[in-house]
């Protein structure tokens, strides 16, 4: 009678930790987690103030948002990258993770949460373009050029797609 090989210690360790994360508690648990995180995000963002220290910016005076210097840095990146729309990647986030620590079956609803997941990311990301229809500088060094690098990004995209007047062109 022949003997079957024995696992070695990765294949087993690696065979027990996709055991583990295949659970559904373990998927409840990670749907928490993303719905905690979703929280931390948002009361972050709402206790942003742009004159705490962040990774482009020195202050002396002490941070003042509620998570603390992390919870500054945080809401930074996702006001500077994002602008309103990173208070909907908040809420999204902390939907998607309460429908995923709530779900009776959370293997069988993986796919579907996941297609959520990717319309709202999509979703998200036409938000913060809409929310971020670039404006021509008024003064400055450079009038009529545009402000930011999402402005820059976005202003040729929209005027493939739809002609805007408050696109305005570069003079060359």
């Amino acid at each position: 009678m022949a003997r079957a090989a024995r696992r070695t210690g990765l294949e087993l360790t690696l065979h027990i930790t996709g055991l583990v994360w295949h659970h559904p508690v373990t998927a409840r648990l990670r749907g928490g987690m993303v719905a905690v995180s979703g929280v931390f995000l948002a009361v972050a963002l709402a206790t942003y103030n742009v004159t705490d220290s962040s990774l482009n910016a020195a202050s002396p005076d002490p941070v003042t948002n509620a998570l603390g210097p992390t919870g500054a840095t945080l809401a930074d990146i996702c006001i500077q990258s994002l602008g309103l729309a990173a208070g909907v990647a908040a809420l999204l986030m902390v939907l998607l993770g309460l429908y995923r620590a709530v779900t009776p079956h959370p293997n069988e609803t993986r796919r579907i949460v996941r297609l959520r997941a990717l319309s709202g990311l999509l979703g998200l990301l036409a938000l913060a373009a809409v929310l971020a229809t670039p404006q021509p500088q008024r003064s400055g060094p450079w009038p009529g050029v545009l402000a930011d690098f999402g402005a820059m990004v976005c202003c040729p995209v929209w005027r493939g797609f739809w002609p805007m007047p408050i696109c305005p062109q570069r003079d060359s």
